[in-house]
């Protein structure tokens, strides 16, 4: 993949805070602090939609960055902002025992796919699947990881919940899982961090033998990027390339600093650091 650097945008961190997207920088009204935790969005058409984890608000806006409505969220809270379709706005719930029931091992969670109605009026579950996440009476770690994509149309969102290689793909309306898909992949050995020898010793947190085989989803028009595990120190993450059918068509390495944010219409979008630690977001065009 031969890729050329296009623009270069300062990140913005302000009281009245900026989002960078694809056409440009939007304003946002009022003293909000930026943060990639607690914000997350998604285009839908021609319009954007910004989920504030915060304050379990969606704001919507047009591509010139004007607000066009904003409503607070009934339900919630929510752990996963997955996408907005012509009818849904789609959430993953995770749902936790009380405090008291945490014995300090991996439990399996229902992670619940919840369909929004685009004014809030009307919420309905679609699907439930499961992630096992480490609880202990004070203490909870991550296991499995999420991560969800939804396709161009709209109509099925791709998700992986387990440390393996596996992709599973719902149908939005149907709320049925029409197809599983994975391939041969030798697992990377797992490199202690620091904090995991004190935090198992405290909380009986179990040994991780290999890492997450799946670190990413993207959608690159119909073909889907995976980001694996495998990591080079010249080349790059590796990606793998499947069809929205979940067929294998070739892997790649991308071999750039930072983190890929998305792939859209032909562009990269990464966030990336200079060497004053000062973030900003790079846009790369595909050119080969």
């Amino acid at each position: 993949m031969i890729l050329a650097v296009l623009s270069i945008a300062q990140f913005i961190i302000s009281q009245s805070s900026f989002f960078l997207y694809p056409f440009g920088i939007s304003k946002i009204l009022g003293s909000i602090v930026l943060s990639l935790i607690f914000f997350s969005s998604h285009l839908w058409a021609d319009k954007l939609y910004i989920f504030d984890g915060l304050a379990l608000k969606i704001i919507q806006l047009d591509l010139e960055g004007n607000i066009i409505t904003h409503f607070k969220l009934e339900g919630g809270p929510y752990s996963d902002f997955c996408g907005v379709n012509d009818r849904w706005i789609i959430f993953m719930k995770m749902i936790y025992p009380p405090l008291e029931d945490r014995k300090g091992k991996l439990y399996d969670l229902s992670c619940s796919i919840e369909l929004i109605s685009r004014d809030d009026s009307k919420e309905r579950e679609a699907f439930v699947f499961t992630r096992k996440t480490f609880l202990a009476p004070m203490a909870a770690a991550s296991w499995d990881p999420w991560y969800s994509l939804l396709s161009q149309d709209g109509r099925r969102l791709y998700v992986c919940h387990s440390r393996e290689y596996l992709i599973e793909v719902l149908d939005i309306e149907t709320g049925k899982i029409i197809c599983r898909f994975n391939r041969d992949f030798s697992r990377v050995k797992h490199t202690e961090q620091v904090w995991e020898k004190d935090f198992g010793r405290k909380y009986n947190f179990p040994k991780i033998k290999y890492e997450p085989d799946i670190r990413g989803l993207f959608l690159n028009g119909h073909f889907i990027w995976v980001k694996t595990a495998v990591s080079d120190e010249k080349k790059g993450d590796m990606f793998d390339v499947f069809d929205e059918n979940g067929r294998f068509v070739d892997n790649f390495y991308l071999g750039l600093k930072g983190s890929l944010l998305a792939v859209q219409e032909g562009f990269l979008y990464l966030l990336e650091k200079d060497e004053a630690e000062n973030l900003f977001i790079a846009k790369y065009k595909i050119i080969e």
